[in-house]
């Protein structure tokens, strides 16, 4: 009888062992990463922790960076025991030379935020050549570039009642907001954004109406000046079937505490496939009027590009008021 409790004792060691990961069976190493702050904003300097505790020779620390953060050269810190370490601007890779407890840290700047708050989250492992040993995460919070914005004010409409019918013809002026909120000047910053198809811009040289006769005598022809560029070089490109517009400002500088408002002349295309008029042909909800702007430049003190952008305008599309 106590042979087969034996057996039986054994077995359920057995199963209850299987059920346990291969590699806390081996040794009691754990990781523990942490961020010195959870919110954060465009430019933002975090320093990374990760505590390795019970570390054992071969085993590999590794903590991939997610896009919008990206690791300071220079700042990478390891004690408790020495370690091999390599470092690029999105991973950091550490080898375990003993068994040891190691604290690793060092620094990384958040360089791209959107429209909206971001929640990041930052994952680290512990490996031992094979298999995951442990993991842990820590996440941030990323807040909008403060101040960066678009907004668009109708200034024409065939039908002035405030509201964008099916078929007819509105020119709006869409103003984009470009601050600095840095202590260093921005230089050589880029501006870009895109129209939706169904839009022209004062200056694009397209035809809108296709009378083969550029920017002359269509709806809504703007003259260039129309626009207004306080700073930097405007260029336009416009691409397939429908002239999308894509515009870019380069050589946008901005002194630290300045903003600039670029106002740009925008209308409803002419569409010679369907209407004879303009492309807004059918009834829309919470149509993009254009994509998210987005401003790039470069952080003089770590190199590192930094971006941001703003949320789409959108607009409803409604049915054509028809007289009686």
């Amino acid at each position: 009888m106590k042979k087969v409790l034996l057996i039986v004792a054994t077995a359920i060691l057995a199963v209850a062992m299987l059920s346990v990961p291969a590699m806390a069976q081996l040794n009691g190493t754990g990781i523990e990463k942490g961020l010195s702050q959870s919110e954060a904003i465009l430019g933002d300097h975090i320093t990374v922790t990760l505590h390795v505790t019970d570390g054992v020779v071969g085993q590999t620390v590794i903590d991939t960076l997610p896009d919008a953060l990206k690791y300071i050269d220079g700042t990478l810190s390891v004690t408790g025991g020495n370690a091999t370490c390599e470092t690029s601007e999105s991973e950091i890779v550490c080898m375990l030379a003993e068994n040891a407890t190691y604290e690793i840290t060092f620094d990384v700047q958040v360089v791209e935020v959107q429209c909206t708050d971001v929640d990041v989250t930052n994952w680290a492992y512990v490996y031992n050549g094979t298999a995951e040993v442990d993991s842990h995460s820590a996440n941030v919070i990323l807040h909008p570039y403060t101040g960066f914005q678009k907004v668009a004010t109708i200034v024409y409409e065939d039908n002035p009642n405030g509201e964008i019918e099916v078929g007819e013809l509105v020119t709006w002026n869409m103003t984009i907001t470009l601050p600095n909120n840095f202590a260093w000047d921005i230089t050589d910053a880029i501006l870009k954004d895109n129209l939706g198809g169904e839009l022209g811009m004062a200056g694009d040289e397209v035809d809108n109406n296709r009378d083969q006769e550029v920017d002359e005598g269509d709806w809504g022809d703007l003259a260039p000046d129309s626009n207004t560029i306080p700073d930097g070089d405007l260029t336009i490109k416009t691409t397939g079937k429908t002239n999308k517009v894509h515009f870019w400002i380069e050589e946008v500088d901005i002194a630290t505490g300045d903003s600039l408002d670029y106002v740009l002349s925008i209308f409803t295309d002419r569409n010679s496939s369907k209407w004879g008029q303009q492309c807004y042909t059918s009834t829309y909800e919470d149509l993009p009027l254009n994509s998210g702007a987005t401003i790039k430049f470069t952080d003089p003190e770590t190199g590192f590009q930094l971006s941001a952008h703003t949320c789409p305008i959108l607009i409803d599309v409604v049915s054509p008021i028809l007289a009686l």
